[in-house]
């Protein structure tokens, strides 16, 4: 990233691979003709590949921009579940983290709605006050109709995918290319598949309470 926010291809620096837990490497925008790569010591024994980190990107964000999805956790993934908090309203998305966390900040505009849906005027969202447990189980209920939903949708997008992908790979006599992005693809479904899931589990096993990041259970690795 340049200091205009643009995006650009820095030769050398490019060739590093991304590791969401980069030891003691930053990379500094010296001038507009120098950029430099410091790497801590002790941090890497000889011979060790030493990596550089992206910045926080989703595996979404990985997976367009540079191509591939992490086989193992990634801290930083979050997903965006759309969520209909009443009837004629407008989706609004729900920011999903690593272990199922929902953001607190996104629910609140989903809890107001919910509360004016229910015969309250959703005023008390904007002074802090927690929302009653019949509504707060509501949005519960709402939300976990809407991964369920999510869920379905992104099997159904991801098998119309690999659908394509092997039947273009099979007529173009097993293009290699083909071959890596449905493996790709598969990745990245199993990943956002998991993270949905664990949401909906902790939503649907969690006992009633007021504000849904109090009563979710401890998310175990």
């Amino acid at each position: 990233h340049l200091p205009n926010g643009a995006l650009a291809l820095v030769p050398l620096l490019d060739c590093f691979n991304h590791s969401p837990e980069a030891r003691g490497t930053r990379c500094d925008l010296v001038d507009e003709c120098i950029v430099e790569l410091r790497v801590s010591r002790g941090n890497y024994n000889p011979g060790e590949e030493v990596y550089i980190k992206y910045g926080k990107k989703s595996n979404l964000d990985l997976l367009i921009d540079y191509g591939y999805v992490p086989q193992d956790v990634n801290e930083d993934d979050e997903q965006f579940i759309s969520v209909l908090a009443e009837e004629g309203a407008e989706q609004k998305l729900i920011r999903c983290r690593m272990g199922g966390a929902l953001d607190e900040d996104d629910l609140v505009s989903i809890r107001a709605a919910v509360d004016v849906s229910m015969g309250g005027t959703g005023a008390r969202q904007a002074i802090g006050e927690m929302i009653s447990e019949e509504n707060e189980i509501a949005v519960r209920k709402i939300l976990i109709a809407s991964i369920k939903q999510q869920l379905q949708e992104t099997s159904l997008a991801a098998e119309k995918v690999q659908l394509e992908l092997k039947l273009r790979y099979q007529n173009n006599g097993g293009s290699e290319n083909c071959k890596a992005v449905l493996s790709m693809i598969k990745s990245f479904n199993k990943h956002r598949r998991e993270l949905l899931k664990t949401a909906h589990d902790r939503l649907a096993s969690s006992k009633p309470g007021r504000r849904i990041g109090t009563y979710i259970p401890p998310f175990a690795q």
